[in-house]
């Protein structure tokens, strides 16, 4: 059940108990008090801290029974928990995983369970049974699953959490448990009794820090609330030893566990720091250990290990008053310091052991690091601003009455220079190019030791492009369209070179196409040499009569016909006449006069076919046009100064005259030409019906021109009255697309 308010006369009651705690005079009483009406039953000797990645030390007598350090975990461990009877332990992963050592048996686990069983809130916290053979496992969304002979009592998951669960804590005789959220808010389920919570005090004595956890007292009849800086909320008959909220803490407090007799309870922070009050006995911690055998993790959990001694029993009516504890003898736990960096912050806290705490804290002999400072309470603190080694002579005095005892030792801390930030891209996108016009960028770095080199571990850049070994990208792209690519950098560093890598992109948009009246296609320019030869493969496509029943669409391939005033030409034209498709072999010189240009008689063509075309000069001067029809086997030839006529494939080089060519001559050209063309009606200011031919696709494509290819910017589109009818794709490998778009 969840309380969210108590009865009037006992919320004050518990109020009055929390002022109490918190007046400084008082503190002494609440301890002696809690100290006089405590029994010695099942005693502590020492405890164990485990870590994020499953690392588990022992201090004290706590023996060592294994860790999960040594395995690749799937989730980092949250929480760690005891046999009852001693002898073992369990850690608990952020997913539910359970890894048991020593005695500690294993009862089952959240990733287990069928998959529609299992929770989408992490694990926060796992709680033996009673009798150690069964444990229970709680997520942040208050889910509570049950493994072994532990029984289920409920959980807050069916519930709308104003903060997430933070742990859980079973009572001692195990027919209940209690559920805390950050907020301090206590649910208790089964025999477990509500006491009160951190909500229901008033508003002046709430925390600011989230609570982290909750402890019951030894008899149940009571618990505590710690916070993450430390403060200690104590509810029912759980005493108040003190708190570490007043101290300057160096990393959050993560955990609580008390004395588990009763007496005294430790607190233990996100660096290992063990925080010991009433009872509780200091055995060591993590920074007190050796730098190399620190872990580089957060510290996530602490569990006392018990010893059993006969119980002391005491008068029920007449309360013994404990005896005064004798101090053990003060000592310095830290034994060596983290190194520090220059112009870096930094922050450490001193541990002692023994005497009678609080403790004072000074340093006698030698200096800090210039930028550092040791505060009364063990703070090592500041930004040291440069690099070397400081040794110097620390002292912590005790509150021992009358005589405080003092403790002394040598420490030293190393601060080395800033190491040269990490090798970054900085560059996250890139310009975009246009097919056919230069294009130069630059990817940057930051970081590591320069200079840099570079290159491209996947992907590719745009045809075209090429990256140097100094970050320039540059050339002219080819194509258009998108490249993505992997660029690396390599540093100076040695004696092993950093690497960063980044994935860019390039857009090349298309060249800027230009435009005619009655062509549409590909003309390419050579600035060099005349083009002596062009040809190329295409199907005649069928025409949409019905739309233009008149209408023409003629396809061919030349030279010179967009650079030396004449074109020679040669191809089909698909034809529309009343509504029927009709199709002609041809051949042209332009401008033409008589002689200058003719259809192929006995040359019949169907759509489907395929065509093959062909300008060229000939090795003796002559230039020859050629169009064969690769379905039917004919061809129809032209030869200047000869004739022109139709002859079989296999024929021979000889045909049929059909007229004569005497007195035709061509020069040659710098342009080679693939088009689909309205031919117009005599002139190209009035072109004919444009027929609605579908696609053409232009195919094995060849030249004269060496080491050519096509470019987006060699495109033509045929545009009338501002509609555009017919336009180029983008060039593939020696190959195009025509399409209609009228």
């Amino acid at each position: 059940m969840f309380h969210t308010r108590v009865d009037l006369g006992r919320m004050g009651m518990l109020v009055g108990v929390a002022v109490a705690v918190v007046a400084v005079g008082l503190l002494g009483v609440l301890a002696g008090n809690a100290a006089a009406a405590s029994t010695s039953g099942n005693r502590t000797q020492g405890y164990w801290e485990v870590t994020a990645a499953g690392d588990v030390y022992s201090f004290g007598s706590a023996p060592f029974y294994g860790s999960a350090g040594n395995l690749t975990l799937a989730q980092p461990i949250v929480a760690m928990a005891a046999v009852p009877g001693g002898g073992g332990y369990w850690l608990v992963g952020r997913d539910g995983g359970v890894f048991s050592y020593g005695v500690a048996r294993y009862y089952g686990s959240v990733p287990g369970l069928p998959a529609s069983s299992r929770p989408t809130a992490p694990v926060v916290d796992l709680v033996p049974s009673a009798d150690g053979q069964g444990y229970w496992e709680v997520t942040a969304a208050g889910d509570v699953y049950s493994f072994g002979d532990a029984g289920f009592y409920g959980s807050a998951g069916n519930l709308t959490l104003s903060k997430p669960i933070v742990g859980m804590a079973v009572t001692p005789g195990g027919g209940g448990y209690w559920l805390v959220a950050s907020d301090g808010g206590v649910f208790s389920y089964g025999d477990a009794s509500y006491f009160g919570s951190v909500p229901g005090l008033p508003a002046s004595q709430r925390p600011s820090a989230p609570v982290v956890g909750l402890v019951p007292n030894a008899g149940g009849q009571g618990y505590w609330e710690v916070t993450s800086a430390g403060d200690i909320y104590s509810f029912g008959s759980a005493p108040f030893y003190g708190s570490a909220g007043n101290l300057t803490l160096a990393q959050p407090i993560v955990s609580m566990a008390a004395v588990p007799g009763g007496g005294g309870y430790w607190l233990v922070a996100r660096d290992g720091g063990v925080f010991s009050y009433g009872e509780a006995s200091y055995y060591g911690s993590v920074p007190g250990l050796p730098a190399s055998q620190r872990p580089s993790t957060p510290v996530v959990g602490f569990v006392p290990a018990k010893t059993t001694s006969t119980p002391t029993s005491t008068s029920t009516s007449t309360p013994t008053p404990a005896p005064t504890p004798t101090s053990t003898p003060l000592s310095i736990a830290t034994t060596s310091l983290p190194n520090a960096t220059a112009g870096q912050p930094y922050s450490f806290t001193l541990q002692a052991a023994g005497g009678t705490p609080p403790y004072s804290w000074t340093v006698t002999s030698g200096s800090l690091p210039a930028g550092l400072d040791l505060s009364s309470a063990g703070v090592i603190s500041g930004t040291p601003s440069t690099s070397g080694s400081a040794a110097f002579t620390v002292q912590v005095t005790d509150s021992s009455t009358p005589n405080p005892q003092v403790a002394s030792a040598g420490e030293t801390v190393l601060v080395s220079s800033p190491a040269a930030p990490p090798l970054t891209i900085t560059t996250s996108s890139l310009p975009g190019a246009t097919a056919g016009s230069s294009y130069t960028a630059t990817i940057d770095a930051s970081g590591g030791t320069p200079p840099y080199s570079w290159s491209i571990t996947s992907g590719s850049l745009p045809p075209g492009l090429s990256l140097s070994s100094d970050g320039i990208i540059a050339g002219t792209p080819t194509v258009q369209g998108n490249a993505s690519f992997t660029a690396q950098v390599t540093d100076s560093s040695t004696p092993s070179a950093e690497t960063a890598s980044t994935t860019l992109s390039i857009s090349v948009a298309a060249a800027p196409i230009s435009r005619s009246a009655n062509w549409s296609g590909y003309v390419v320019p050579s600035s060099a040499s005349l083009v002596t030869e062009v040809s190329g493969e295409w199907t005649v496509p069928t025409l949409d009569c019905a739309a233009t029943p008149n209408g023409i669409a003629g396809i061919w391939v030349g030279i010179g016909g967009d650079s030396s005033g004449v074109l020679l030409q040669t191809g089909v034209f698909p034809t529309c006449v009343d509504g029927e498709q009709q199709n002609v072999g041809w051949w042209e010189e332009y401008p033409s006069s008589r002689n200058h240009e003719a259809n192929f008689a006995d040359f019949p063509v169907s759509a489907g076919d395929v065509i093959e075309a062909s300008v060229y000069e000939t090795t003796t001067g002559a230039w020859q046009t050629r169009v064969n029809d690769l379905s039917t086997g004919l061809s129809g030839i032209m030869i200047t100064g000869e004739g022109w006529g139709v002859y079989s494939d296999g024929s021979g080089s000889s045909f049929p005259e059909q007229g004569s060519t005497a007195g035709l001559s061509y020069s040659g050209g710098y342009t080679a030409e693939w088009i689909v063309e309205d031919p117009g009606t005599g002139t190209t200011t009035t072109p004919a019906p444009f027929a609605d031919y579908g696609t053409v696709t232009f195919s094995d494509l060849t030249t004269s021109l060496p080491s050519w290819s096509l470019t987006s910017d060699e495109a033509v589109e045929m545009v009338q009255r501002s509609t555009v009818l017919s336009t180029p794709s983008p060039p593939s490998t020696h190959g195009f697309s025509v399409n209609y778009t009228g």
